[in-house]
């Protein structure tokens, strides 16, 4: 089970790119070094040093967004007075976790969820991750009211040693009732588990090392080939092209692109992982920046296109680039988006290395899709609507996957094929 950050930006095609260090450039904060492991400060807590760090750490961050962020000119003197008046408040916390929580809470005032700090510890394990091995379960949540249930299980995982099946329900841990946070990460932990019978399973163990699984595929009874991944960076597209070209091989009926869990990346390569599947450039986004930097992003000429149909599952965990990859799919009819609203949280973003080891995520650039519209705290809303419930999932069913594959093989699947997906309604 893990997390992922809702980062669309990490490094934009060239011209952009250019753009953010010429005009966005921050002489107290370097740029993020995501190709390193941070190193964490071990300062004590509610002790001077921590309040020193608490100050500089403040202090950077409130002149980095002040300076940089997307908004600054239509409500940055308000948020600045606001973040001035809670200085004092916010640096006397006496320990780490409280500290970022207070700081997010100022952060969160600008109303951008791209604009966060990410503390120390976590930011390091989420470096771990991406850069080739990171502290996981092995297992994966899905949610369905109010309740989440297992949805896979890495077969290298604690989580497969300790007994983890999937379809059983997640109630507690520790003996108090689960909610999703990282603060799992640390130490050894008692679950308990239901399964669809409702019978009680009880499993300590504790996350470990386990390589970077940058997706996974898998075939439907009909056939089609369902491709899933969670960021956009350059492993997820080298390892999707593969799985495209050796689609071309043997072409499935259909390809289902899986984006439920995936909380976005790099927008340059999000364009390289959108491009096999046009047959010429066709618009995705629009980027604002003025004139010379700004303006509309195409996907590239691809050379063995995929041609065959094409879905596009999202959630409201599916964010950012995976948004934008969503919408475009979308608009420009290449195939229906099934699932439920994506979370709204699509601008470019900068990040910056904090001296505690933490970093700070800066929004810098609005993002509208082709079509000018704008996603940020809208959503994507898909062709079909889905709302699988506690039930369902536990049995092992997908709705949503189970509507994907009507949407794109229509009349295969014994139903009249149309060109307007029908919504499937909430239940009751």
């Amino acid at each position: 089970m893990h997390g992922r950050l809702s980062n669309l930006s990490k490094r934009l095609a060239a011209p952009l790119g250019l753009a953010l260090i010429l005009l966005g450039a921050c002489a107290t904060l370097p740029g993020a070094n995501e190709r390193r492991v941070p190193e964490v400060a071990a300062v004590a807590d509610a002790s001077p040093e921590r309040l020193a760090l608490n100050t500089r750490v403040y202090d950077l961050v409130v002149k980095a967004v002040s300076e940089q962020h997307y908004q600054r000119t239509e409500s940055g003197a308000q948020w600045l007075a606001q973040a001035t008046e809670k200085r004092a408040e916010v640096v006397a916390s006496a320990d780490e976790t409280d500290f970022y929580r207070a700081l997010n809470g100022v952060l969160a005032e600008l109303g951008d969820k791209h604009t966060n700090a990410i503390r120390p510890y976590a930011n390091r394990l989420t470096r771990q991750r991406r850069l080739g091995e990171g502290l996981e379960f092995g297992f994966s949540l899905a949610g369905a009211g109010g309740g989440y249930v297992v949805d896979r299980v890495r077969p290298d995982g604690p989580a497969a040693k300790a007994g983890l099946q999937p379809g059983w329900r997640v109630d507690t841990v520790d003996g108090e009732p689960f909610v999703i946070t990282g603060a799992y990460l640390e130490g050894e932990h008692r679950w308990g588990f239901a399964d669809a019978q409702d019978q009680p399973h009880y499993a300590t163990f504790a996350a470990a090392p386990l390589p970077r699984e940058v997706g996974y595929v898998e075939l439907t009874p009909e056939g089609v080939l369902v491709i899933t991944f969670n960021t956009f960076d350059g492993p997820s597209r080298e390892w999707v092209q593969a799985q495209l070209a050796a689609a071309q091989a043997d072409p499935p009926p259909g390809i289902i692109i899986d984006l439920r869990g995936n909380g976005g990346g790099d927008a340059w390569e999000l364009r390289r992982i959108l491009s096999p599947f046009f047959t010429e450039p066709t618009a995705y986004g629009i980027i604002e920046g003025g004139p010379i930097f700004g303006g509309e992003r195409k996907t590239g000429r691809w050379r063995t296109p995929w041609t065959g149909p094409m879905a596009v599952m999202i959630s409201g965990r599916t964010a950012s680039a995976a948004e934008l990859f969503a919408a475009a799919v979308q608009e420009s009819k290449r195939g229906p988006v099934v699932g439920s609203k994506s979370a709204g949280a699509v601008v470019a973003s900068r990040h910056f290395d904090l001296p505690d080891g933490g970093m700070l995520s800066i929004g810098v650039r609005s993002f509208r899709t082709a079509a000018g519209v704008t996603l940020e705290h809208e959503g994507v809303t898909p062709d079909v609507v889905t709302a699988p419930t506690l039930d369902e999932l536990r049995q092992g069913r997908d709705p949503t996957l189970e509507a994907a594959v009507i949407a794109i093989l229509g009349s295969r699947r014994g139903v009249a094929e149309v060109s307007e997906p029908e919504s499937i309604p909430e239940p009751a």
